[in-house]
């Protein structure tokens, strides 16, 4: 075999006591970091790169690149896999010693059948820094291992306390049956769909009262634990007693029980051992206004598998918006912590129960570009700058040509794209589908609490807060907050100027409530959300293609294609002042839309521009326009007349006259005068194909010839 150059390598059966060349390689990365950083002492100029042989790395720590391991502007220090071989760098660690159970010496509450297929192994897990307390995943190669649950039930109400009593918060009652008697959840987890089905906890059962049955958590929930319209939206997790076929658990004592599937000596398994494998960290004053950035330090062609969960859990003040994740905290197998001008490209992130890269605090320029995202336990990729305040350093990113799919597998809430508080960001050619929640994600959204328990509360940073807004302001609830006040906190509302675009989106929203493919909200201004196809989402759960939500002004919506949604089944959602042109909005997947194909719910709306679209329904209960009274709190009624429409096409091909009829009512009021009710000319919309006939009314309105054609996946480093 060709060798191929680097300044170091590392192989599996390496030794670090080796030079680190092609015949004697490094075993570790942590190795060649230290290798490096004496090299770049001796040459400062030149780019370094260190290859990794085909194999597998075990590792239950992380790795940690400081600023004296980066380079200066210009300059690369590239990890990456060698070339045609896959390198694997796996935060499982061998669970070996398996042995049968024993009721004499392990831990009882077994059912007596279970006892007969039960192994049992030591956890291989340490207390290093970044190490789960206890093993809450395994592995078989890809493949995740089932963790012993129960049924799913719904919680039940409490008509004795009001709704938003604290109690619900950490008190849940659980219906008859869940516990056997005699039996105790405390020591295992409570999974749960609260009230509020946009989000998803997983919670330490702390007591047990058998005979209210009623359970405390060991933390709070985001929301109250209260019935939701799932009829099975709460269970619990690794008790024994649960325990009625294979799957497995951590007990007591720390120790994993399995109960495999073809009952013979367990082999072959990996426990995640860390959250966190890859973490390049500049020196971060939070505090203070500057920051020193890691720069140069890129990672190419690996392979990553087999993180844990980060167990953090609801109310605390510390989660950014619904508590979808945690503010600045180890959860994602590469971390960018104070870093510029660094990078992630062509590699493969999956097999894990964490997220795969987070961009935190001080992170621009950082390119995550050309990667293949895929069966992991939270977020695909996650921005998360400082909170409200005005230090604004997490920005100018760019994620793009990402392969993104079945994304939050154990945190069903994560969105797959996280921009949270990091603008003028890059957001685009990414093939997003198969998730359980949001596919993009950009936002800002505070519960402005100065007690510091509600979402993302304890991440305002007031003082700086108060030199902008004075020492005595307070915003007014979400819903309730108009442009001008909008207008006022906006320089501290850092999700601004993304750009969104030529993103291809379908069958998201498979599981949570209230989500969508794009969902801007208390953002700054300036996004851009364009030529981005959003389509297939048949789910129930299905609420809007694109949508900018409460405390949201300022955004450009222009040449997106959405089309074959369920749910809802609305096009676009806005809350605010904003900008609506050339979109195609057709063919919804259902009968009747819930509420409109395009959705007005927060007035005034004075100023916002809906011009230039095309919308397509295929039923007699599709509405265009949902408008009239707010969703909202209270004040002006969101109506299409205060709005800038004109120059749109409308067509039902089941009742053509409902075309005619919208134009009748609005023309009156001065909107939609040179707007036409004609078949906009499409080659086959309801098999998706949205190309136009050379006769199409639509080309009038500057819809392009084939709408949102360049969205999706382009070939490898096609992004510079």
């Amino acid at each position: 075999m060709t060798n191929a150059h680097a300044d170091f390598y590392i192989a599996p059966d390496g030794s670090d006591a080796n030079p680190g060349t092609w015949a004697q390689p490094f075993a570790s990365l942590e190795r060649a970091r230290v290798a490096v950083r004496e090299l770049i002492a001796r040459r400062r100029d030149d780019d370094v790169t260190v290859l990794l042989r085909g194999g597998t790395y075990h590792m239950n720590e992380t790795v940690v690149f400081h600023r004296e391991d980066g380079r200066d502007e210009g300059r690369r220090i590239t990890y990456a896999g060698y070339p045609g071989e896959e390198a694997v760098l796996s935060a499982g660690m061998p669970v070996t010693g398996w042995r049968r159970y024993d009721a004499a010496r392990d831990p009882d509450g077994f059912a007596p059948e279970a006892r007969k297929h039960l192994w049992v192994a030591d956890s291989p897990a340490g207390s290093s820094a970044g190490t789960a307390a206890r093993v809450n995943a395994l592995y078989r190669g890809t493949q995740r291992l089932p963790r012993v649950r129960g049924a799913g039930f719904a919680a039940l109400a409490d008509d004795s306390r009001a709704p938003d009593d604290e109690f619900f918060f950490d008190h849940m009652i659980l219906p008859d049956g869940v516990v056997p008697a005699g039996a105790s959840p405390a020591g295992g987890e409570l999974v749960v769909i609260p009230r509020n089905t946009w989000t998803m906890n997983i919670l330490p059962v702390a007591e047990w009262d058998e005979e209210k049955r009623l359970l405390r958590t060991g933390a709070p929930c985001t929301y109250p634990l209260l019935p939701n319209r799932r009829e099975e939206s709460v269970w619990l997790e690794n008790l024994p007693w649960l325990l009625d076929g294979p799957g497995w658990l951590t007990g007591p004592d720390g120790a994993v029980y399995y109960w495999p599937e073809d009952d013979e000596q367990p082999d072959g398994i990996v426990a995640a051992a860390c959250t966190e494998l890859i973490r390049v960290e500049g020196e971060i004053d939070y505090d203070g206004p500057h920051d020193q950035p890691v720069r140069g330090i890129w990672f190419s062609n690996l392979t990553l598998r087999h993180g844990a969960r980060y167990p953090w859990y609801g109310q605390s003040g510390w989660g950014v918006q619904h508590d979808w994740e945690a503010f600045d905290r180890p959860t994602a197998l590469i971390r960018f912590r104070g870093a510029e001008a660094c990078g992630v490209r062509g590699c493969e992130i999956h097999a894990s129960d964490g997220a795969a890269i987070r961009l935190d605090l001080h992170a621009q320029r950082i390119s995550v570009c050309d990667n293949r995202i895929h069966d992991i336990g939270g977020c695909a990729v996650l921005l998360a700058g400082y909170g409200p305040g005005t230090k604004d350093v997490n920005r100018g990113n760019i994620v793009c040509n990402n392969h993104i799919h079945h994304t939050g597998r154990v945190t069903w809430h994560a969105p797959a794209i996280f921009a949270w508080q990091s603008g003028h960001n890059r957001i685009a050619h990414n093939l997003v589908h198969h998730t359980p929640y949001s596919a993009i994600v950009a936002t800002g959204r505070i519960h402005w609490d100065r007690s510091g328990r509600r979402e993302c509360s304890r991440t305002i940073r007031w003082p700086e807060v108060e030199t902008v807004l004075g020492p005595a302001y307070e915003k007014p609830v979400w819903h309730q907050a108009w442009k001008a006040d909008w207008e006022r906190r906006e320089p501290l509302l850092h999700s601004r100027g993304n750009v969104i675009e030529r993103n291809d989106i379908h069958h998201v929203m498979e599981v949570m409530g209230d989500g969508n493919g794009i969902y801007i909200s208390g953002a700054g201004g300036g996004n851009v959300v364009s030529a981005n196809r959003v389509h297939t989402c048949p789910s129930p759960s299905m609420a809007e293609g694109i949508r900018c939500d409460d405390d949201q002004f300022d955004t450009l919506i222009a040449d997106n294609l959405i089309y074959g949604l369920g749910g809802f089944a609305t096009g676009i959602t806005i809350k605010g002042v904003t900008t609506i042109v050339r979109n195609v909005i057709a063919c919804p997947s259902v009968e009747k839309t819930r509420r409109g194909m395009i959705s007005l719910e927060v007035g005034p709306l004075t100023d916002t521009v809906v011009r230039g679209n095309v919308i397509l329904a295929t039923a007699a209960a599709q509405a265009f326009y949902y408008q009239g009274p707010r969703i909202h709190g209270t004040g002006p009624e969101p109506l299409l007349r205060d709005c800038r429409a004109d120059g749109n096409i409308y067509w039902n091909t089941a009742e053509p006259a409902l075309a005619e009829q919208h134009l009748e009512r609005e023309c009156v009021f001065g909107i939609e005068i040179s707007s036409r009710a004609v078949d906009p000319g499409f080659v086959d919309p309801d098999a998706g194909d949205f190309r136009l006939r050379p006769d199409a009314p639509a080309r009038e309105l500057g819809i392009s010839e084939d709408p949102a054609g360049g969205a999706g996946l382009l070939p490898p480093n096609a992004v510079p």
